[in-house]
């Protein structure tokens, strides 16, 4: 009985801690910061380690997920809040052509590739909150706005939305 209270109690200092980090990078807090969040996240997965969660426990793995979003987060620019939509760079309908070329002369990679003004440079690695991170390789969409290359429109469609973005490094 105490170990599931014990559990209870953990899930609960997980779910707070994640909730928390969502807005860690927006709220202005510095490389320090980010790393005592990672202390603090790390410090309750073991805690939920020694009490015999799985490690395959959605528990663990959301806060795996937090401590690498915070250590992507070190260093980064935070550039607000972009309209994201997805694009199959094997389309002609979505793209003009068919040949998976970017405008950088890259061949374009699901899940890897965006589209960005020419404000940002080829080789600009970007986080998109709940995404990952991307590279700038292609060129096609306005200020505010980003492109993800996708295998299929219905993936194109999936991902389309309003999403916190960041520099991770300046190409």
């Amino acid at each position: 009985m105490k170990k599931i209270i014990a559990y209870i109690l953990a899930a609960a200092v997980v779910v707070a801690l994640v909730m928390a980090g969502r807005t860690t990078a927006m709220a202005g807090f510095d490389d320090t910061e980010l790393t005592a969040r990672q202390v603090e996240v790390h410090e309750a997965a073991e805690l939920l380690r020694e009490l015999g969660v799985n490690e395959n426990d959605p528990a663990i793995t959301a806060l795996q997920e937090e401590w690498w979003r915070c250590d992507k987060l070190k260093g980064a620019r935070y550039l607000g809040t972009y309209a994201v939509t997805g694009y199959d760079p094997y389309c002609a309908h979505c793209c003009g052509k068919a040949d998976g070329i970017t405008a950088s002369g890259a061949v374009a990679t699901e899940g890897y590739t965006v589209a960005m003004s020419g404000d940002f440079p080829f080789g600009t690695r970007i986080y998109i909150e709940g995404l990952g991170v991307f590279e700038v390789q292609d060129r096609g969409v306005g200020p505010g706005k980003i492109d993800v290359a996708c295998d299929s429109h219905a993936d194109c469609y999936a991902l389309t939305g309003r999403y916190k973005v960041w520099v991770v490094n300046d190409g």
